[in-house]
């Protein structure tokens, strides 16, 4: 039996972004989140990926990586013809490994909440635009908000 190329799909796959700087000589960051979802339904897909962030300054330069599992949440859909969009919470539990002092390594543990609008491309395909708040800062990679932008495909 073939599959409709717009019948709705289980399992996404998708990339999250956030932190893409590029200052010159002065600074270079960039985060980068490949993850996998399964829709429930429409309203609510859990996922998980793996993510890597990388800094580097005139000074120093470092990275961190881990995992991280999410649920973001349609709270609500706001019905334009033009541009529906559909309100989003999302929670995210990451654990994350950094470089701590004396260039030894530790894994910290984020807890991130926020929301935004995830923004229907296809039926299988879906942008993503978010603020998330990490609820417990550990150490400098982890403190204040995150903007983040992803995609499904």
């Amino acid at each position: 039996m073939k599959e409709d190329k717009n019948s709705k799909r289980k399992i996404l796959y998708g990339i999250f972004f956030d932190e893409l700087i590029y200052l010159g000589r002065l600074q270079t960051r960039f985060t980068l989140f490949p993850f996998t979802t399964y829709r429930i339904n429409d309203k609510l897909l859990p996922g998980a990926g793996i993510k890597y962030k990388y800094y580097h300054t005139r000074i120093s330069s470092s990275y961190a990586y881990g995992t991280a599992i999410f649920l973001n949440y349609n709270f609500l859909s706001i019905k334009n013809p033009a541009l529906p969009l559909r309100l989003t919470m999302h929670a995210e539990y990451q654990p994350v490994n950094t470089e701590g002092t004396n260039s030894n390594r530790h894994w910290s543990h984020l807890y991130l909440a926020g929301g935004g609008i995830r923004q229907k491309l296809s039926e299988n395909s879906f942008l993503f635009v978010m603020i998330l708040w990490n609820l417990r800062p550990v150490n400098a990679i982890s403190e204040g908000s995150e903007f983040r932008l992803g995609f499904t495909f």
